[in-house]
């Protein structure tokens, strides 16, 4: 495994138990949100894809402990949200759930809804999944909407915004061409699946992602969802140390 401290195992015999014993109440907060049980099983089926480090997962549960204090409470202890809520603290609930979250919290605050379904699809079907293990296009709209309050609340659109307009002060006569900070959904998937074998092969090899379009989310992937050195090069003999300097870096843009 490699130093960046990923998880790829997920506990997915627990998410099984996890749904098989929910109490009355919990099952109708998921009719509630509109979001089957078999759902969570589903995304469960992509959550070694998108392992996330231990850092943004605490992130994430951090990000979850601000939103309850923000909550609006109406009477004693009815929250509005309830719902949705529900099923961002179920996810929470253990490491598969936590990288299915991080991987929503890098594309639903910045791609448009039907680019995230798309997106989500696309990475089931490069993963190989069984057709009965897919959700449907309304259970993605509806975990969607459920998971979306959290995944905009975490600071990941902010940072490759950041990255955007350093990218576009390295290199001004490049800015015409960083109007997108995003790689299209054919790339994003292959993105996805590159990440997870570059963590599991440890140091054997690097990823060089060359072009400006979608590199900011390139490095905001790299540096804070995985935890990996990321180096800019702006010439051959040019380097701009992201988290990591050129000589050790894992991911080169």
């Amino acid at each position: 495994m490699s130093t960046s401290g990923v998880g790829l195992q997920v506990d997915l015999p627990g998410l099984s138990s996890l749904v098989l014993n929910l109490s009355a109440a919990g099952l109708r907060k998921y009719a509630q949100a509109s979001v089957h049980a078999h759902t969570l099983l589903c995304m469960a089926e992509i959550a070694e894809t998108c392992p996330a480090c231990p850092v943004y997962r605490r992130e994430i549960n951090n990000c979850r402990q601000q939103q309850r204090k923000q909550s609006i409470l109406l009477y004693k202890f009815i929250e509005i949200g309830t719902a949705s809520n529900f099923i961002a603290d179920e996810l929470l609930k253990n490491r598969a759930g936590e990288n299915i979250l991080a991987l929503m919290s890098t594309i639903l605050p910045i791609l448009s809804e039907d680019d995230c379904d798309m997106f989500i699809l696309g990475l089931f079907e490069a993963c190989g999944v069984d057709a009965d293990k897919t959700p449907g296009f309304g259970q993605l709209q509806a975990f969607r909407g459920a998971v979306s309050p959290l995944a905009q609340k975490t600071a990941f659109k902010d940072r490759a915004y950041q990255y955007h307009i350093l990218l576009s002060q390295l290199r001004p006569e490049m800015v015409h061409r960083l109007h997108s900070s995003l790689p299209n959904n054919e790339t994003l998937v292959k993105l996805v699946l590159l990440f997870q074998r570059l963590d599991q092969e440890d140091h054997q090899h690097i990823l060089s992602y060359q072009g400006w379009a979608g590199a900011a989310w390139v490095i905001a992937y790299a540096r804070h969802i995985l935890g990996l050195p990321v180096c800019v090069l702006r010439t051959s003999q040019d380097s701009v140390p992201i988290n990591g300097e050129y000589q050790n870096a894992r991911v080169l843009v």
